[in-house]
């Protein structure tokens, strides 16, 4: 339990620096399978990659976006906070059937919320592309540890 909790509590310091992003990356990828299911207790591949097949186009698009400027990033903001949504959504339903684990449902959350907020309060297109490359990298991590431990 605690590595579960030491692990999945470094997501939003992953999310505003590099090195720690690096950092958690390689210490999930260190996990073995027991330390893994404490993370991903009964999440199931078919669900983890249902989510991650909705949210990384999302995040994608959302990049994309970004990458244009200010003026498209206020623009497409709607569609983009849409998207995030609909991700959450699955992502709750997904945890409600028992077919991803808590944790890892919080962590997901706690990432697209992060996002939301940050498009909400009209951050820069620079900060907006970092936390989303960051938030890419971490989902796209998950999906390794459910295909490899799932």
């Amino acid at each position: 339990m605690s590595q579960r909790i030491s692990v999945l509590d470094r997501v939003p310091r992953a999310l505003d620096n590099d090195n720690d992003l690096i950092d958690l990356v390689q210490e999930l990828f260190r996990l073995d399978r027991r330390r893994a299911s404490d993370i991903l207790g009964g999440t199931t591949t078919t669900a983890y990659r249902r989510i991650h097949e909705y949210l990384a186009p999302a995040l994608d698009r959302a990049l994309e976006i970004a990458r244009r400027g200010a003026e498209d990033l206020q623009r497409f903001r709607g569609h983009i906070l849409l998207d995030l949504t609909r991700s959450l959504i699955l992502i709750k339903y997904q945890s409600s059937r028992n077919q991803i684990s808590d944790p890892l449902a919080r962590a997901l959350t706690d990432i697209v919320n992060r996002l939301q907020n940050e498009i909400r309060r009209g951050g820069s297109p620079e900060t907006i592309q970092r936390l989303i490359e960051r938030a890419r990298v971490l989902i796209d991590s998950f999906a390794v540890l459910a295909y490899e431990y799932g």
